[in-house]
């Protein structure tokens, strides 16, 4: 994945949003990622189901630590 595609599907999420506070969902993220690497055939559709759901996990994890970080300061 080039910087240059990364910006462009940032851009694509957060169209018509203030990029000072965009608002990305953990789904959206994951279907980022994902949706290239379908697209081009370099997966299985199973294994990109589970990839999605591994970083759908993952980030939903890493919300509740860092919400858990803001509710202990």
């Amino acid at each position: 994945m080039t910087k240059e595609l990364t910006e462009q599907m940032f851009s694509e999420l957060t169209k018509g949003q203030d990029l000072r506070h965009p608002s990305v969902s953990p789904e959206q993220l994951a279907a980022m990622v994902v949706q290239p690497i379908s697209q081009m055939g370099l997966a299985e559709e199973g294994t990109l189901s589970e990839l999605q759901r591994a970083l759908l996990h993952m980030m939903e994890n890493m919300q509740q630590r860092q919400n858990g970080e803001k509710d202990g300061q």
